[in-house]
């Protein structure tokens, strides 16, 4: 397997997935991004938004939606700490500007994204300011099937009877066990 310098934080992955399913009956393309790409990915883009001039954290948010494959962006409660995290770590700067905190990226920051993760060929023709791991597809069969139960699940959670709530609970958890034998077999 080539080594792409994306690095996947499965277990936030997985809490993710766990809490929004738990909260909201399903899952956000987004969400799932966030955190299979973790905190470096974003770092990344980040930078390289920065490097293309002074911006606000908005501004900075608007960037990554733009850079965007998919027109999404990692969350401003993502971004803003991480964005501080570059002022810590001397990456970037901030000042403020019209009562409005302003960053710019260091030579550190520059240096970083000179010597930092490189993205394999296809990624980089994507354009994506912070591309979709490849094995996250979105429009494959898995991914629709889940939004196909965790829509039914939402509706038995809120319309059906305690009995058939815990009928569902009983019949997700059996489709957990099966699939996790299915991850064992192969």
């Amino acid at each position: 397997m080539r080594d792409t310098g994306l690095k996947i934080d499965f277990r936030a992955l997985a809490t993710s997935l766990k809490e929004n399913v738990s909260k909201l009956g399903g899952f956000s393309p987004q969400q799932i991004r966030e955190a299979a790409m973790g905190d470096s990915a974003v770092r990344t883009a980040i930078l390289r938004t920065l490097a293309d001039g002074p911006k606000t954290g908005h501004q900075v948010l608007i960037a990554l939606k733009e850079e965007s494959k998919f027109g999404l962006a990692p969350s401003a409660g993502s971004v803003y700490p991480l964005l501080e995290n570059l002022v810590d770590t001397d990456l970037a700067t901030a000042s403020i500007k019209k009562e409005r905190r302003v960053y710019s990226i260091t030579q550190q920051g520059t240096e970083y994204l000179a010597n930092g993760p490189k993205l394999d060929n296809s990624e980089a023709e994507s354009g994506s300011a912070w591309p979709l791991p490849k094995w996250v597809d979105l429009q494959g069969v898995v991914p629709r099937a889940s939004a196909r139960l965790a829509a039914v699940t939402l509706d038995v959670a809120k319309n059906g009877t305690r009995e058939q709530q815990q009928q569902a609970a009983a019949i997700i958890d059996e489709a957990r066990r099966q699939m996790h034998n299915l991850l064992s077999q192969g």
